[in-house]
């Protein structure tokens, strides 16, 4: 299964042990639009992404990244899920 961008931003999130309220804060949006971009109804603004990058604590290029297994600490991204 090919991992979505939301579905990446999710998962770090969850990793991260943020809600998408704390996530929304964070970023300076509403936690509708944090739940639109983890459903792949929207995605984040280009300019909004280095802050993402930072709060997720992954680079632009992993988090854009196809490689499924992708390594995130000592986890793989598709484990984080449970």
């Amino acid at each position: 299964m090919k991992l979505t961008l939301g579905n990446k931003i999710k998962l770090l999130r969850v990793r991260e042990h943020l809600t998408q309220k704390q996530l929304a804060a964070q970023m300076g949006v509403t936690p509708q639009a944090a739940s639109k971009w983890e459903n792949d109804w929207a995605y984040p603004d280009i300019l909004s992404l280095p802050n993402l990058s930072r709060i997720l604590h992954i680079s632009l290029d992993d988090l854009f990244s196809d490689d499924e297994a992708l390594l995130v600490g000592d986890m793989r991204l598709e484990k984080i899920s449970g």
